[in-house]
């Protein structure tokens, strides 16, 4: 049981927009995740697209309970 989400640019292009940079994102073309529930799911999908790769490292711990 659980529930997986996918957010990435390849159907409406860079629209990720990173509030701390004040930027779009560009690096991640796409994340996917597994979690709990779709809400989580999703939350962590749009979440993790504006962070680059070292900063997405600490969260599998975290979604994954």
């Amino acid at each position: 049981h659980g529930a997986i989400s996918c957010s990435g640019k390849s159907v409406r292009g860079e629209h990720f927009f990173n509030p701390l940079t004040q930027s779009y994102v560009t690096e991640t073309e796409r994340i996917w995740i597994q979690a709990e529930t779709a809400a989580i799911a999703d939350a962590f999908s749009t979440a993790l697209m504006t962070m680059n790769s070292e900063q997405r490292l600490a969260f599998p711990s975290i979604i994954n309970g």
